[in-house]
């Protein structure tokens, strides 16, 4: 499909035409004016699109990535761990040939600074805050009231007892990580404007993330939440108070001290046996 350029040079090609401003709609031919109304998409609809596709991209590599890779070593735990972890790699290496390690801006979707009280905060901060939240609703509303939903917590409570169910085990599987991988384009896409992208931005959200759902309980929302919100007004304080060097140990140092205290996380749930 043509765009807006494409129009304007097609127009000026034309002898009759004498002018065209600079948004391309609005001609002056003899002497006589004429509005073209010509649709085209603004930048932050493009960013939507773009924002669409990459999340489905991933979505589907995920798929494609539990089925081939992780299927096949499901019973071991380690095993999985380690083919994730290798593949993570890869991908950064292959990023860092293509892409090359020099930090990429990437412009905001929305690019407005509200000014409160002694802070201002950016637009894009504040749509990363609100879908998250709205992802996280909608993801615990997905997983407590769907059919689907009650699968995957089968699955997750007793695999061997919900596939006797009669519940697709394999398929239950490719769905999560799917929606896993979409979930983490989709984040990355909203810190992007606000953080440097180069092919290694991946680890330090990593780390966190393990210490997240470690402080919170493996498999809680509610204790990811809560394990997110902890230390993240840690990390705060602790920059503000002494040091940003110092702030980047409190992931580790809570993982160590969870460990030892609660090995459950505060919302998790001891093993039976």
């Amino acid at each position: 499909m043509a765009d807006a350029e494409d129009v304007r040079r097609l127009a000026l090609s034309l002898p009759q035409v004498e002018e065209i401003d600079s948004d391309g709609f609005d001609f002056r031919v003899g002497g006589k004016g004429f509005v073209w109304s010509y649709p085209e998409r603004r930048p932050g609809q493009r960013r939507v699109i773009r924002t669409d596709i990459a999340v489905l991209f991933v979505g589907c590599l995920g798929v494609l990535i539990e089925r081939i890779l992780v299927r096949p070593l499901r019973r071991s735990m380690l095993a999985v761990l380690l083919i994730t972890l290798a593949v993570a790699l890869m991908v950064e290496q292959v990023l860092l040939l293509v892409f090359g390690s020099e930090a990429r801006n990437v412009p905001s979707i929305v690019d407005i600074t509200f000014h409160l009280p002694g802070v201002d905060i950016s637009g894009q901060r504040l749509l990363a805050l609100g879908v998250g939240i709205v992802v996280l609703v909608g993801l615990w509303a997905f997983l407590q009231f769907t059919r689907l939903g009650a699968a995957i917590l089968a699955i997750s409570q007793d695999a061997e007892a919900a596939q006797y169910m009669g519940i697709p085990s394999d398929r239950i599987y490719s769905i999560v990580m799917g929606v896993s991988a979409g979930i983490a384009a989709l984040a990355g896409v909203l810190v992007a404007p606000f953080q440097s992208v180069i092919p290694s931005m991946g680890l330090l959200p990593l780390i966190k993330a393990f210490a997240i759902v470690v402080v919170g309980g493996l498999g809680s929302i509610a204790g990811s939440i809560f394990g997110a919100l902890l230390l993240g007004l840690s990390e705060t304080i602790i920059a503000f108070k002494v040091s940003i060097e110092w702030s980047q140990i409190v992931s580790v140092a809570a993982v160590l001290i969870t460990l030892v205290i609660r090995p459950a996380g505060f919302f998790g749930k001891r093993a039976a046996f």
